[in-house]
C-alpha cells in the first residue's frame, strides 16, 4: 500500500498595505456630511417668502373689508398687521360700535383665525353723552326687549363705560343685552357682568 502525501494549501498572497493618506481620506469621506446643493434658493427662504405673500394678502383682504363697511366712516384710521393668520388692529375709532364692527370685519376675513383688538375709542364732542343719559337709554332698551328679563338687569356707567349686572336664564339673553348697550352712541366700552343662572 502506497501512501500519497497530502496536498498543501496554496500559499496566500500577502495583502498589500493601504497607504496612510488613502485611509485617512476614506475615513473623512465617511464622516463628512454630503455637500449642500448650491443651485436654487434655500428652502427656508422660499418658505419665508411664501409667508410674507400670505400675510400681505390677508392684510389687503382685511383692509378691503374695513373700506367696504359703512359703519366705519374713517377706515383709514385703523392699521392692520397680519402674521400667520393672526391679525392685530391698531388705531382710533369714534365709538364702541365702530370698534366692534372693525373686529367683526377682521374675523370674517378668509384666512384669519385670531384677531387682537388694540383699537382705542375716542368720542367726538358731538357724540359725547352724560353718563346718566347713557344709563337711561340702556335701561330702556333692555326693558323693551321681551326676550330678556330687563327688570332683573342693572346698568352702571362711568365716563362712558357701561357695566351690565344681573341674572338671566340663558347665555343668549346675556348676549342680547350686551348688543343692545354696545350699539348706543356715547358708549366707549362695555363690561358684561351678567350671570347666567340656568333653571334646574
Amino acid at each position: 500500500m502506497t501512501l500519497t502525501p497530502a496536498r498543501s494549501a496554496p500559499p496566500m498572497s500577502p495583502q498589500r498595505p493601504v497607504p496612510i493618506a488613502a485611509a485617512v481620506s476614506c475615513h473623512k469621506s465617511l464622516l463628512s456630511p454630503a455637500p449642500e446643493p448650491v443651485l436654487g434658493r434655500p428652502a427656508w427662504t422660499r418658505q419665508t417668502l411664501g409667508m410674507d405673500i400670505t400675510n400681505d394678502r390677508i392684510q389687503d383682504d382685511v383692509r378691503a373689508q374695513l373700506d367696504g363697511d359703512p359703519r366705519l366712516p374713517y377706515p383709514d384710521e385703523v392699521a392692520v398687521e397680519g402674521y400667520g393668520g393672526a391679525v392685530t388692529l391698531r388705531g382710533t375709532v369714534g365709538s364702541f360700535a365702530q370698534q366692534r364692527a372693525a373686529v367683526a370685519d377682521a374675523r370674517r376675513t378668509r384666512g384669519v383665525f385670531e384677531v387682537y383688538d388694540a383699537l382705542e375709542v375716542r368720542l367726538l364732542n358731538d357724540d359725547r353723552r352724560m353718563d346718566s343719559e347713557i344709563r337711561g337709554a340702556a335701561l330702556q332698551r333692555l326693558i323693551w326687549d321681551t326676550e330678556i328679563p330687563g327688570g332683573y338687569l342693572d346698568v352702571h356707567v362711568k365716563d362712558g363705560w357701561v357695566t351690565l349686572k344681573g341674572d338671566v336664564d340663558h347665555q343668549y339673553q346675556s348676549d342680547i343685552a350686551f348688543d343692545h348697550v354696545a350699539s348706543l352712541y356715547g358708549v366707549i366700552g362695555v363690561t358684561n357682568d351678567i350671570k347666567v343662572v340656568e333653571q334646574l
